[in-house]
């Protein structure tokens, strides 16, 4: 039974969330109104560095996604316009400028989904209904995390599975019968796979390796099999236009061949490590010929004070963290990440998927941490 303080608080975190969420629409109502313009789009799209290496008006990948999520949805034709990426990212937008005609709209709902999806997460993490909600404030407020909610770019449907496969994880822990593992495994597999199926799977790799630590830990090793079997099924679904040209399983493999060589030979030159600097003291370099340091507009104090409470804790209290199987995952989770953004090409907007994961922990430290001196 909630106290009627914390009810009450409970009630203003909530109202001040939904207002919050509504004035987002409010101020970029302009851009989810504004109808997909498919003649300039396209224009832009075949003048750009894409078509022309030397092009003098290269375009964002906003409209990259945009222009090849249309061309996806409307022609089902995978591999003519941004072919090195994998399709579901582009199929959401497509579809959003289909049935909206506008690709924003997309954006604005995936951002309130994984709001929900947020919430649901540190339910698994955050006993205390007050701290749960300031936890989903500093997630929804976050500059970097709100912005996406007015850009059509691939993190933030890649975080809503993220974040769907984190809380489908613990809650397979959490269970009791074979019967609820199953159903949980499964929702696993589906959100692995929708996750992979954003962006090229480099990722994924992350995912696993955590899902398999925690899998051998409580000797569940047993449901990767099937976690993984629905995993693949949920991945290839996602070139189901593919097949229906007359294409098959080794075209697709071939094709995916073709995406690991694009990047293998890519001549981005990582910045080693500058996910540190952006995540510290807000500024970043990019990774073209010429890239300066330059200074984070998202970025906020909260950042710094995450990162060096995040990792003060986890080098202090290793040991109670590893015993723990939920905090494990999630901090192999975050590790794994952090990992990969020092060794490839990093952009500030990849933080999308570790601020959360930070966000969780400091507030469940805090949770407990007051819990204990009371």
């Amino acid at each position: 039974m909630k106290s009627p303080i914390t009810f009450r608080l409970t009630l203003v975190f909530s109202f001040t969330l939904i207002a919050w969420i509504a004035s987002i629409y409010t101020f970029q109502s302009t851009l989810y109104k504004e109808p997909f313009d498919r003649n300039k789009s396209f224009n832009q799209y075949y003048q750009s560095q894409w078509i022309i290496p030397e092009s003098k008006n290269p375009i964002s990948d906003e409209i990259l996604y945009q222009v090849a999520g249309y061309e996806l949805v409307t022609t089902g034709i995978h591999y003519k316009i941004n072919p090195e990426v994998p399709p579901l990212g582009k199929l959401i937008y497509g579809s959003s400028i289909v049935f909206f005609g506008n690709a924003y709209i997309a954006s604005y709902l995936l951002f309130i989904l994984c709001c929900i999806a947020y919430f649901l997460a540190t339910k698994e993490f955050i006993k205390n209904p007050i701290w749960q909600m300031i936890a989903v404030l500093l997630f929804a407020t976050d500059p970097l995390l709100s912005s996406l909610s007015y850009h059509t770019l691939l993190d933030l449907p890649q975080l809503l599975f993220l974040l769907i496969f984190i809380i489908a994880t613990i809650r397979f822990l959490s269970s009791k019968t074979v019967g609820k593992k199953l159903i949980y495994a499964s929702i696993i597999g589906v959100s692995f796979g929708a996750f992979s199926a954003v962006k090229i799977a480099l990722l994924s790799i992350v995912l696993l390796i955590s899902l398999l630590i925690i899998l051998v830990k409580g000797r569940h090793s047993l449901y990767l099999l099937p976690i993984i079997g629905v995993a693949g099924i949920v991945y290839v679904s996602t070139y189901f236009s593919f097949f229906l040209q007359g294409s098959n399983l080794l075209d697709l493999a071939k094709a995916h061949k073709w995406m690991l060589t694009f990047y293998a030979e890519s001549k981005a030159v990582p910045v080693y490590g500058s996910i540190f600097p952006t995540l510290i003291l807000g500024y970043n370099k990019g990774w073209h010929q010429g890239a300066v340091w330059e200074r984070v507009r998202e970025w906020s104090l909260l950042w710094p004070i995450l990162t060096i409470f995040v990792v003060g804790n986890i080098v202090k209290y290793g040991k109670d963290f590893i015993n723990n199987s939920k905090y494990l995952f999630l901090i192999t989770l975050s590790a794994g990440l952090i990992l990969t953004y020092i060794l490839v090409p990093f952009f500030t907007r990849y933080l999308v998927l570790v601020l959360p994961l930070f966000i969780i922990l400091f507030i469940s430290y805090i949770e407990k941490s007051s819990s204990h001196e009371a």
